[in-house]
Order: C-alpha cells, then sequence, then structure tokens
C-alpha cells in the first residue's frame, strides 16, 4: 500500500509555518489538479485503520522515489509524438469548456512534485501481513 500525506518534514526549508505559509497556494493548485482526492492524517491513521485485521511489517519514505518518478513521468509526456499531438487535438473541447482542466495543464508547475519537494507532503510505502 502506498500513502500520502500533509507533512512539515525534518528537513524542510525554512521553519514549518513559512513553509506551509509559501506551500497554500501549491496546495490549492493540488486540490484543483486532483478535486475529491483525500489525503489520511499520517501513516498512523492507514495503520489504525488496518489494525487488528492486518499488521505493519514496515513502513518507509518514498518521496525521494516519488519525485524521480514525476520527473521520469515529465520527461517521457513531454516528448513530441504525433501520436500525443493528436490525443492533445482531441483534448482541446474539454481545455475550452473547464477552467480547472486549463489550470492542471497550463498552469506550468506539477503541484505533486513541488508538495514532495518542499516536504508539504509525504508518500509512504507500508507493508502489511494479514493477521490469522
Amino acid at each position: 500500500m502506498r500513502t500520502q500525506r500533509a507533512s512539515c518534514g525534518p528537513n524542510a526549508k525554512g521553519s514549518c509555518s513559512r513553509n506551509a505559509a509559501n506551500g497554500i497556494a501549491v496546495l490549492a493548485l493540488l486540490g484543483r489538479q486532483f478535486p475529491g482526492s483525500w489525503l489520511p492524517h499520517g501513516q498512523e491513521q492507514i495503520i489504525r485503520s488496518a489494525e487488528p485485521h492486518f499488521r505493519l511489517l514496515s513502513s518507509m519514505s518514498g518521496r525521494l522515489d516519488y519525485i524521480e518518478t514525476i520527473n521520469e513521468w515529465n520527461r517521457r509526456i513531454g516528448a513530441p509524438s504525433l501520436r500525443k499531438t493528436l490525443f492533445k487535438l482531441q483534448l482541446l473541447p474539454r481545455w475550452l469548456a473547464s477552467s480547472d482542466f486549463r489550470l492542471a495543464f497550463t498552469s506550468g508547475v506539477s503541484a505533486n512534485k513541488v508538495c514532495f519537494e518542499r516536504e508539504l507532503l509525504e508518500h509512504y510505502r507500508l507493508v502489511f501481513q494479514k493477521q490469522r
């Protein structure tokens, strides 16, 4: 299981309050790009919800790996191709009709990546074992 959560990590640049204040706009953009999404309040919430049916075997941060994954997605998606151009043209009506859709693609910001880089979000890998 993988989970993300809001965070002010130990290596956050600057103070927690300043980091959070600077991140409000990015978090708002993230909310508009992924409407209806829900983030648990820390891995503890997931662990408590899994008990007593599952036991946590390991928990590790995958935040840095996820940043690298986003970089790779951006590189591959950004590489030009006729197929992608035709697909993007099919999205044109939605782009014209939806301000949220336009914002997600023309903001020039990967809100997910910025949140992980600023340690506003964490990305945990949780491994559980079913209890007998």
